[in-house]
């Protein structure tokens, strides 16, 4: 280690009685708090970006906080200023403990104690310091991240969304079918979906449960602009809705009609399962063509639900003779 140059020098030859002084004058107490107090008011002059007010945070630190930093600076001040003095105490220790002459204390006393505390000291020091620059500027940011994250994924959440599946045919409706007190079910045309879930509906129909069906009316304008805008025949279209007909014909055998199904004259704007507990969306392409499409479900309560309920509820007021 190079012998200590400058003021330090001074420290590090014996002035180490009583309270530590550094060279200005200051006890290490107050150098650290000094320095402390520096090292703040240069974080607070270089950084690049204003500081955005806070209502609820603060980039200053707490009292607490600050002593603790406080405490580790000044020992790691400490251990580098008091390095000679402690190398001495351990070199005496090392003596009075160990055979005089002996293997083990010929080599303790080889190693440089006042090196190695000071470098402890130092790094002590650095560390908090870095620290520090992190509790002064890195925090606030990182914490303002968070935040923002987290009320985002709030706002998403109170609006009524609870999930979103990407393949809308994977969706599993098994245990709310034939529980559901309410169940309306729109689409255009697709067969697809009651084919996947007939035993669902079945068991509805056998506890008793109505469930209410829109189908496009394939004589309607809607359906002749569709045919237009899809690859799809009419006698495609007349196809598919007379297999949903045909379909749920058996599952209905009650004298009491628990299943109604309605044509609507319109194009939807997204198909849509309905029940007390949620509504599953599933919007429809803007281009041609078939690829798989997602389907949102919003819980009952929430605003986005109350919306496309009474959606559902005003297109139903409009076709209110069922086929079946």
């Amino acid at each position: 280690m190079p012998p200590h140059t400058g003021p330090c020098s001074r420290l590090h030859r014996g002035q180490c009685a009583g309270n530590v002084h550094s060279a200005n004058g200051r006890t290490v107490a107050e150098t650290a708090l000094h320095l402390s107090s520096a090292l703040e008011s240069c974080v607070l002059a270089h950084q690049n970006t204003p500081v955005r007010p806070q209502k609820t945070m603060s980039n200053k630190l707490t009292p607490s906080a600050k002593a603790g930093l406080i405490t580790l600076i000044i020992s790691g001040l400490a251990l580098t200023l008091l390095s000679p003095f402690l190398s001495a105490i351990i070199q005496d220790a090392i003596r009075l403990a160990l055979p005089a002459n002996s293997t083990t204390q010929t080599y303790l006393l080889k190693l440089n104690y006042e090196q190695q505390i000071t470098n402890i000291g130092i790094f002590t020091f650095s560390l908090i310091a870095l620290q520090w620059l992190f509790d002064s500027i890195a925090r606030q940011d990182m914490l303002s991240q968070i935040i923002k994250e987290t009320m985002s994924s709030v706002s998403v959440r109170e609006s009524g969304i609870s999930h979103i599946q990407m393949d809308s045919k994977s969706i599993d409706h098994k245990n709310d079918i034939p529980t559901a007190e309410t169940l309306i079910i729109g689409t255009h045309y697709s067969s697809g979906w009651f084919s996947r879930h007939s035993e669902e509906l079945k068991k509805r129909c056998a506890a008793g449960k109505k469930t209410t069906i829109l189908i496009l009316d394939s004589t309607s304008d809607a359906a002749n602009y569709i045919k237009t805008i899809e690859p799809i025949t009419p006698t495609r279209m007349g196809s598919e809705q007379e297999t949903i007909i045909n379909r749920l014909g058996p599952i209905d055998r009650s004298a009491k009609k628990l299943i109604a199904i309605l044509k609507h004259r319109v194009v939807l704007r997204y198909s849509f399962v309905l029940t007390e507990q949620c509504i599953w969306i599933k919007p429809y392409r803007n281009s041609s063509g078939y690829s798989k499409i997602p389907s949102i479900r919003l819980d009952a309560g929430s605003p986005l639900y109350r919306h496309f309920s009474d959606d559902i509820t005003n297109l139903i007021k409009t076709h209110k003779k069922p086929i079946q």
